[in-house]
């Protein structure tokens, strides 16, 4: 009865992980909210969280690789076309003060 519960666990928890796409230290794993098993629970299964890795890398192979995978590097993001340079404004020559003209009074 034992191997079976052991194995319902493994299961659940190979899936957890490959769903999160990470292996988890036990600290990182006992800080998660939604985990199929608490942490005791591992413990009482596997003794100890190097033992249930171990198990997880040789019953698992296939997941193995897939939670070990190395992310896809994002696609290069496309240079942005360069903005065409503004048209001479015929108004700004118009806008700027003449010389004020010396007047003989």
């Amino acid at each position: 009865m034992r191997i079976r519960g052991r194995k319902a666990a493994l299961d659940a928890l190979v899936m957890y992980m490959m769903e999160k796409g990470k292996l988890f230290t036990r600290l990182e794993y006992s800080k998660q909210s939604d985990v199929p098993l608490r942490i005791g629970q591992v413990d009482n299964y596997f003794g100890n969280w190097s033992r249930l890795v171990a198990i997880m890398e040789n019953d698992y192979p296939d997941a193995w690789k897939q939670i070990h995978a190395p992310e896809p590097e994002p696609a290069p993001k496309p240079e942005p076309a360069p903005k065409p340079a503004p048209a001479d404004d015929p108004l700004a020559a118009l806008s700027k003060t003449a010389p004020a003209e010396k007047s003989e009074d």
